[in-house]
């Protein structure tokens, strides 16, 4: 369990960099950038979200992400 845990974190770092130096996304954009499973992504975002590191809302049918920061 440990291990997924791990590769949560650092999907989370991965999404972290990406919204860093590319401002707001959309959930599909992240997702093909990362390079990450989603259910991987989702788990990361969930992370970041609860240390209150990224906001998100929903814009003509996507989901815009960005960092608080």
């Amino acid at each position: 369990m440990n291990q997924h845990i791990n590769h949560v974190g650092e999907t989370a770092g991965k999404v972290w960099h990406f919204l860093k130096q590319n401002g707001k996304s959309n959930l599909t954009e992240l997702e093909r950038e990362i390079d990450a499973p989603r259910l991987q992504t989702y788990l990361a975002l969930g992370w970041l979200a609860r240390e209150g590191k990224l906001d998100l809302t929903q814009e003509r049918q996507k989901t815009q992400i960005w960092l608080t920061e």
